[in-house]
């Protein structure tokens, strides 16, 4: 058996999506040396359409569990750090794709079902997550189903600088990448006498997704240290996640 086969058959056997998995580690398996020139592609072909429909079922089920936070009910972390113990990934990278889903599901439910249903692939999706922001989202909304019957029509890079006009257009403030922006991160720390700090400021682009991170992976584990504390000392109380989360 190879290694993703192995990986794939760890799934809860008892789960009603045991086959899924299963059925991803046969098709690592596959031996596609073995293969002729078309049948390699119609397996790529095959391959692609089914790795789109997975990332919208993960998509679903992040957004789902988001909603009813279950993973913290489960173990007290968010989604993204769920996982990523989980799943051994990095944890900057599931946050970041937690924070997709989340978006996606939420304002962009026509394009999600389009790629559920292959009418789009969910690049398409990633990219009208990503160029939207609270000033042009709406205009991006509305016109969902013009952008997907033009998906049918254009290349990706053609569909790719339709949406960017568009959402260029729609946001009063221009065009604006935050991780050109630099000087507009603030950050001040002021340390008080009874040895606490207070900290405020604003961070853009990358620096405010790193800083998030970070500081929701040290409310995780300062999460866990109080539940390991109190599985020794019932006496010592957890906090509630709400205080100690980002």
């Amino acid at each position: 058996m190879s290694a993703a086969t192995a990986q794939a058959t760890t799934a809860d056997p008892g789960s009603p999506f045991a086959e899924l998995a299963a059925l991803a580690g046969h098709a690592a398996a596959v031996d596609v040396e073995s293969m002729g020139d078309s049948e390699v592609l119609a397996y790529l072909t095959d391959l692609c359409a089914a790795a789109s429909a997975v990332q919208v079922a993960l998509a679903r089920a992040i957004a789902q569990a988001e909603l009813t936070k279950a993973t913290i009910t489960d173990c007290g972390l968010k989604v993204g750090g769920w996982i990523a113990r989980h799943a051994n990934r990095p944890a900057r990278a599931c946050r970041r794709q937690a924070t997709t889903a989340r978006h996606a599901c939420r304002y962009f439910p026509e394009a999600v079902e389009a790629a559920a249903c292959g009418s789009l692939g969910w690049d398409h999706v990633e990219l009208l997550v990503s160029v939207s922001n609270a000033r042009n989202r709406g205009r991006l909304t509305e016109v969902q189903e013009e952008l997907i019957e033009a998906a049918q029509n254009l290349r990706w890079r053609e569909w790719e600088t339709l949406v960017r006009s568009i959402a260029a257009a729609a946001d009063e403030d221009g065009a604006y990448d935050p991780n050109e922006d630099a000087h507009a991160n603030r950050l001040r720390v002021n340390r008080l006498p009874d040895g606490t700090h207070d900290i405020s400021g604003r961070l853009v682009g990358e620096w405010a997704f790193l800083t998030a991170s970070t500081l929701d992976a040290i409310a995780d584990e300062m999460f866990h240290q109080y539940a390991r504390d109190h599985d020794l000392d019932a006496d010592i109380e957890i906090p509630d996640l709400s205080l100690i989360h980002i």
